[in-house]
């Protein structure tokens, strides 16, 4: 009997989890968390790359400051965010210096990057589900004015149609950072075991 209770509890804790609804704070702390598989580190060569899946419940506590309280505008919200998915990729240098000016020699070579990374990165950015690739459709290069020398890639991809849940490897593919191409990827058990929002 114990055994039997024990091994329901086991199985109502594997397949329960994303039915769990959290309140907002806990929330963005579970989507933040390393462990959970949704925001993950990579370090290239002088580079890290700091990479978050952003579930669209994420963007909206953010852009709300954690204050869900308004169920009609949240529903709102989601309707006119669903039709891409998000991530935030923050490129930073190991030495601390702005990666925009790591290994560079000129003001021109300075410039340069600068631009390819204002605009043109964008076309080297893509999103993987399956067997569908897509571009990046959504691409802001915010400016951070501290003084990490870190910068932050706000991205947004279509979303697969079917709304099935499917690993997403995000693949980073320049030249100009001289590390090849880069894949990171959100596991589809990953994003299944995301708690639920509670309003």
């Amino acid at each position: 009997m114990i055994r039997n209770l024990i091994q329901w509890c086991i199985l109502l804790f594997l397949f329960g989890c994303n039915e769990k609804s959290v309140p907002s704070i806990e929330y963005a702390k579970w989507v933040k968390d390393k462990a959970n598989g949704l925001h993950q580190i990579k370090e290239i060569g002088n580079y890290h790359f700091d990479i978050q899946y952003k579930p669209i419940d994420f963007v909206i506590v953010n852009e709300r400051k954690g204050d869900v309280s308004d169920k009609e505008g949240l529903e709102k919200r989601k309707k006119e965010l669903e039709e891409l998915q998000y991530f935030d990729v923050r490129i930073s240098t190991t030495s601390g210096e702005d990666f925009l000016k790591e290994d560079i020699e000129t003001k021109e070579e300075f410039y340069r990057k600068q631009y390819y990374f204002s605009f043109d990165f964008q076309k080297d950015i893509k999103v993987q589900e399956g067997d569908s690739i897509y571009d990046c459709a959504l691409f802001h290069f915010e400016r951070d004015y501290d003084l990490s020398g870190a910068r932050t890639f706000v991205l947004g991809f279509k979303r697969d149609k079917s709304n099935k849940v499917k690993d997403k490897i995000l693949i980073l593919d320049t030249n100009d950072l001289g590390v090849g191409i880069i894949k990171t990827r959100i596991k589809e058990e990953d994003i299944k075991r995301i708690p639920g929002l509670k309003i």
